[in-house]
């Protein structure tokens, strides 16, 4: 069975980036007179729900934890680096608000964000680093942000965030001014 895009809706919670597999009926299902029905596919919203939760349940992606780490910078000793690869979703946001407060606690004076390897950032994530930028600094620490990607340089400056952050080509040029 091979999956069908599902198209964005706030009913099921989807993104129009996800697709779930969809069960086609059989032939005798075609003269139900369904008005529901739509070419072989027959699909109340409970059903749907139930399908979209069943395929999560199954999602092969790796877990959050594995996808978002930080650690101290060698050539730098006063930074951290902390490095997010994959999607920044909603999944993430919490864990992504935890990482970059324990950065703050490490006693450094630069937490660097990596989201060179990051694929998708939600427009919601990018306000989580606008917030995180500003307990940065109450704390006394500047959270730098190297992206890379045409993507999350494009949700940053749709969420109105990215005049905040001085732009980094690279990571070490954000560990080094």
């Amino acid at each position: 069975m091979q999956p069908i895009p599902v198209p964005r809706s706030p009913v099921l919670g989807l993104d129009e980036r996800e697709t779930i597999p969809l069960r086609y009926l059989p032939a005798s299902a075609y003269a139900t007179g369904n008005p529901h029905h739509q070419d072989g596919i027959d699909m109340s919203v409970t059903t749907a729900m139930y399908q979209v939760d069943q395929h999560r349940r199954r999602d092969p992606r790796p877990s959050a934890a594995a996808r978002l780490w930080s650690r101290r910078s060698t050539e730098y000793p006063d930074c951290v680096i902390a490095r997010v690869e994959g999607e920044l979703d909603a999944v993430l946001h919490d864990e992504l608000r935890t990482v970059l407060g324990r950065c703050r606690s490490m006693l450094c004076r630069v937490v660097v964000l990596d989201l060179r390897a990051t694929t998708f950032m939600s427009i919601r994530a990018a306000a989580v680093l606008a917030d995180a930028k500003a307990d940065a600094w109450r704390a006394g620490v500047e959270l730098r942000v190297v992206s890379g990607r045409k993507e999350v340089e494009r949700a940053l400056e749709v969420a109105g965030v990215r005049p905040q952050f001085r732009y980094f080509p690279t990571l070490r040029t954000a560990l080094a001014s």
